[in-house]
C-alpha cells in the first residue's frame, strides 16, 4: 500500500507541473518533463509487470520488481537523479 501511495502522490506532484526532486516545491523546467516522461514509461512497465505478477502468484517476480520501482521513485525524490540508489560507492 505504501508503494501505491507514493506512486499516487507522485503522479499528482507531476500533473501540477512540479518536479518530484525537493518534494515538489520546484516548477518543472524541459529537461525535467523529458527526463520524467522517459522514466513513465519505464514505471508503468514495472507496475504492469507487478500486477500481473501479484495476480498470478508468482511473488519471486513481484518483490523484486517491486524494490525496484521504490528504489528508482527515491532516487528521483531524494536526490534528482532515479539510477543513485543503484550506484555503489558514492
Amino acid at each position: 500500500m505504501l508503494v501505491y501511495g507514493l506512486i499516487g502522490w507522485a503522479a499528482s506532484i507531476l500533473l501540477n507541473g512540479k518536479q518530484l526532486y525537493c518534494g515538489g516545491t520546484v516548477e518543472m523546467d524541459y529537461k525535467a518533463r523529458e527526463r520524467y516522461a522517459f522514466w513513465a514509461w519505464i514505471g508503468l512497465a514495472l507496475l504492469i509487470v507487478a500486477a500481473a505478477s501479484l495476480f498470478r502468484g508468482m511473488l519471486r517476480v513481484y518483490f523484486p520488481v517491486i524494490f525496484t520501482l521504490i528504489s528508482i521513485l527515491v532516487g528521483e525524490i531524494g536526490w534528482g537523479d532515479p539510477r543513485r540508489v543503484f550506484v555503489l560507492g558514492r
